[in-house]
């Protein structure tokens, strides 16, 4: 599947229902895609807190694998320190 951005894969992937993963895809936006994201916790893997790194670290490498332009802006930024910051 394409997603849209690498939050919506993040989100989606923290839940296991599917149908919910497919509407998180969907989502306009990856502050939609958060927010969608927190109304269905119940559906929250359960190791979710060990595997997030790990699913955040593999989104972020492919986006930059496959968007030439996006992986020499970040090449550019040197020891320049990055924070996660969605709004």
């Amino acid at each position: 599947k394409k997603w849209p951005t690498s939050e919506h894969f993040f989100q989606a992937y923290s839940l296991t229902d599917f149908d919910v993963q497919e509407q998180i895809r969907l989502t306009n936006s990856p502050k939609e895609a958060f927010e969608l994201a927190r109304t269905y916790d119940q559906f929250k893997q359960q190791d979710w807190g060990t595997l997030r790194n790990r699913v955040m670290y593999d989104a972020v490498k492919v986006k930059f694998l496959t968007h030439q332009k996006l992986k020499q802006m970040l090449l550019e930024t040197g020891n320049s320190y990055l924070m996660y910051h969605t709004t």
